[in-house]
């Protein structure tokens, strides 16, 4: 049980600063008023917890479930995430595009504090199909947000290759929901 205290606070920390607001983050302003740096630093960071976040919760899910539709669902976004955070890492290191944390309200964690203590069974289920349609919901909205800010080339292309495979996992989760 103590192996996956770290995750869980990555995942607590994940999610706070996934569903925080962009605006919050502090915007350096060129004298055309193009934004620049900063906030393109905390999008990257926050795409790279969101992604850790989910592929955590996913194998959370891959132990717990006795369904296999929600076991395909949760291999699904293990291998889609992994591969998404690998990109946006080599993303980070680039030099007009960079990581910078953010710190954000850990408010909206108790909903996977709930799921991590849950019975292996039905409920579990669907509650982590529910939270899945509604983190991909509000990813991909916020990606639509954020990639009208982001000045980068490459971030913008990642984020234009990022929304059709999130809203793929979105239709994905719909669908096993409706089963369950």
């Amino acid at each position: 049980m103590r192996a996956h205290r770290p995750t869980f606070a990555a995942t607590v920390l994940a999610v706070a600063l996934m569903t925080g607001p962009v605006a919050r983050a502090q915007v350096v302003t060129s004298a055309g008023g193009e934004v620049t740096g900063t906030i393109q630093k905390k999008i990257v960071d926050r795409m790279i917890v969101s992604d850790s976040v989910e592929i955590e919760m996913a194998r959370l899910a891959q132990s717990q479930t006795k369904n296999p539709a929600v076991r395909d669902l949760a291999a699904l976004l293990v291998a889609g995430h992994r591969d998404h955070l690998e990109t946006l890492r080599k993303l980070a290191e680039a030099a007009d595009v960079g990581r910078a944390a953010d710190a954000a309200s850990a408010s909206d964690v108790r909903a996977f504090e709930q799921l991590r203590g849950m019975p292996a069974d039905s409920s579990f289920d669907r509650a982590f199909v529910t939270a899945e349609v509604q983190l991909h919901q509000q990813a991909i909205d916020n990606l639509k947000k954020w990639r009208t800010i982001a000045t980068s080339p490459a971030l913008q292309q990642d984020i234009d290759r990022t929304i059709p495979v999130l809203e793929g996992h979105l239709a994905r989760a719909q669908s096993v929901a409706t089963k369950l």
